[in-house]
């Protein structure tokens, strides 16, 4: 009988020992899985960087399509124009810039690029100066959850002609993305794209 009681009280210990071994190492896993996922600490006010400008080609030498690549992080997730919201301004906004021409008949560049990227206006000289603007109106992509903080990446598409005024041989885009709060980006502009 002693030895039953025995035998049954170390069964029920090697149980207990097997017990809290799992324990510990559920316990043990879980913080170490919790302590790599880190909440992403970012400004609330969007922050952009240029990644690239892809042009595509359906005939050779004929640009008829692009896509220009943006990297975003935003700490409040409110990138984004919402469902059914037909009143809010573009969000994504890429402003026309040109290599400008040396206009100085005396200097021996005259008529060749500078590498200076202007603005183009729009009214051609006339009264109210307006530059060229390609807007976009991102969707929402506010994150659901306790942590709103995103990261991602925007791709704006050129998927109609024009994309550059004629006569232009090297263009930029300068980029700024708002948020719905009103928080303006960065500014960014993208490299020099040779125009074919």
């Amino acid at each position: 009988m002693v030895e039953k009681i025995i035998a049954t009280f170390i069964f029920q210990f090697q149980v207990m020992k097997r017990i809290i071994l799992f324990l510990f190492l559920s316990v043990m896993i879980c913080t170490t899985f919790l302590s790599c996922v880190k909440k992403k600490l970012f400004p609330v006010e969007p922050s952009i960087e240029f990644k690239e400008f892809v042009k595509y080609q359906s005939t050779p030498g004929v640009w008829d399509s692009a896509d220009c690549i943006i990297k975003f992080k935003d700490g409040d997730g409110d990138i984004g124009i919402v469902s059914g919201d037909q009143t809010s301004a573009p969000d994504f906004i890429m402003e026309y810039m040109y290599d400008s021409i040396n206009q100085d008949p005396g200097n021996p560049n005259y008529g060749h690029p500078t590498g200076i990227f202007v603005s183009w206006d729009v009214t051609q000289g006339n009264p109210g100066w307006q530059p060229l603007l390609f807007t976009y109106r991102v969707p929402d992509i506010t994150p659901e959850g306790q942590y709103k903080a995103i990261e991602g990446e925007i791709r704006a598409k050129f998927r109609s002609a024009p994309y550059f005024v004629p006569g232009h041989t090297r263009i930029r885009y300068r980029i700024t993305l708002r948020d719905r709060e009103g928080h303006q980006s960065n500014e960014v502009t993208t490299d020099d794209i040779t125009i074919p």
